[in-house]
């Protein structure tokens, strides 16, 4: 296979995957009796021990990008948690309406699916990590994101 057929498909296999990721940790956490199996394309199991069962509900978070990976997220992950070095503030809406459209076509409601932003950044030329950045941070910008969102969302 040349380099560019196997580039051009590996997308599209890698969220097949993920789909099918996700079915064999559900599957192992799971508390139906007996062995787990699974006879899939990428995963198999037989005869594969469940557990440890999770005390609680645990969610699978997905760092999506792509259109097909999104509409996985939307349909399985607890949450989705992209960066802003790959998905400038300017992209994060429509990628947003395309997790939400995952989670309506397979029947979930988008507003159970806990969205993050991964952000770095700097108040000055160099950053050094300080108390003070962390305050201003926790003081000022969050709380502004945190109206900007909710104006949105009305």
């Amino acid at each position: 296979m040349s380099e560019n057929a196997w580039t051009a498909s590996q997308p599209r296999r890698s969220g097949r995957r993920t789909d099918r990721g996700d079915q064999v940790i559900r599957t192992l956490w799971s508390d139906e009796k007996g062995a787990a199996g699974i006879d899939g394309t990428y995963y198999r199991l037989t005869g594969a021990k469940r557990g440890p069962f999770p005390a609680h509900a645990l969610g699978i978070w997905l760092g999506a990008y792509g259109k097909r990976m999104l509409d996985v997220t939307g349909r399985f992950a607890g949450g989705w948690l992209p960066s802003s070095f790959a998905a400038g503030p300017e992209k994060l809406g429509e990628m947003s309406a395309r997790v939400d459209e995952g989670a309506h076509r397979a029947g979930r409601d988008p507003a159970a699916i806990r969205r993050l932003y991964n952000i770095s950044g700097t108040f000055a030329e160099t950053a050094d990590g300080s108390r003070s950045d962390l305050e201003r941070f926790a003081g000022e910008v969050a709380p502004r994101v945190r109206e900007l969102v909710a104006a949105e969302r009305r």
